[in-house]
C-alpha cells in the first residue's frame, strides 16, 4: 500500500491544475447593440492608407445610454457626429478605443446613428499588395483585400469588433478605374466618378459577425456559370 500511494501521488499533482482550470467567459459585456454599419472607403495604395467614413446605426440596452466604446486600432479620427441632425460629438481615443460622449441619454426604444470620419494607415485586417512583374511584363495587379477573423476588422473600421455582436453591412469603396471590387452581398450599384474614380455599392442585408465583412480590389476578369438554374 505504501508503494501504490508513492506511485499515485505524482499523478494526482499533475493533474490536478486541469480540475482545478477555471471556466473562461467568452462573452462581452456591451451597452448596446450594433444593428447597421454603412462605410465609404477610399485608398492611397501607395501610402497604405484608408480613408473612411463610417455611419453606424445602434440601439441601447439600457435605458440610459449617454456614451459608447468602439474598438478603433491607430485610426485618426476627424469628426464624430450624429448623422441625423450633424451635432457633433465629444470624443477621445486610448488603448485601440474611441469614447464617444452622446448628446442626451437614450433609451432601448431610440436607435442612435453616429457618423465618423478618419484615416488610417492599417497593419493588419487590409493588405495592400505590390504588382508582381516578370521580364518587365505585370502578371499580378496590385490588390487590396480584407482579413478580419477574428478581431482584425478594428484597424481600418471603428466598430464593436467582436464575433458574438452581428449586424448587417453595406460598403461603399471608390476605387481607380480599371479596378474591381468584390465584397459582401449583391451589388447594388458602379458608378463612375468625374474625377476618373469607380464607387462600388455593396449591400448585405443578413446580420453576420463584423470579421465577416470583407472585400478585394484588383484587376480580374468576369466568369460567369450556371448550376440548377443557379447563377455562379
Amino acid at each position: 500500500m505504501k508503494l501504490l500511494a508513492i506511485i499515485f501521488l505524482p499523478l494526482s499533482f499533475l493533474f490536478a491544475p486541469f480540475f482545478q482550470a477555471e471556466n473562461k467567459n467568452f462573452n462581452r459585456q456591451r451597452t448596446f447593440d450594433v444593428q447597421h454599419y454603412s462605410v465609404k472607403l477610399s485608398f492611397d495604395q501607395k501610402r497604405r492608407s484608408v480613408f473612411g467614413e463610417a455611419t453606424i446605426t445602434l440601439k441601447p440596452l439600457n435605458t440610459k445610454l449617454r456614451s459608447i466604446s468602439l474598438d478603433a486600432t491607430n485610426i485618426k479620427f476627424q469628426r464624430v457626429r450624429l448623422a441625423s441632425n450633424g451635432i457633433e460629438l465629444p470624443f477621445n481615443t486610448s488603448k485601440g478605443q474611441i469614447r464617444i460622449d452622446l448628446d442626451r441619454e437614450y433609451g432601448e426604444d431610440e436607435s442612435v446613428d453616429i457618423e465618423l470620419k478618419y484615416s488610417a494607415k492599417p497593419k493588419k485586417g487590409i493588405y495592400f499588395v505590390k504588382p508582381k512583374r516578370k521580364n518587365g511584363k505585370v502578371v499580378r495587379s496590385e490588390q487590396i483585400w480584407t482579413q478580419g477573423e477574428s478581431e482584425e476588422t478594428r484597424h481600418w473600421l471603428p466598430s464593436f469588433d467582436f464575433p458574438d455582436d452581428k449586424a448587417t453591412t453595406e460598403t461603399h469603396i471608390t476605387v481607380q478605374n480599371g479596378f474591381t471590387v468584390v465584397g459582401n452581398g449583391k451589388l447594388v450599384s458602379k458608378k463612375r466618378n468625374s474625377d476618373g474614380t469607380v464607387t462600388f455599392h455593396h449591400k448585405m442585408p443578413v446580420p453576420h459577425s463584423l470579421y465577416l465583412t470583407s472585400f478585394v480590389v484588383g484587376k480580374y476578369e468576369r466568369i460567369t456559370d450556371f448550376y440548377n438554374g443557379i447563377p455562379l
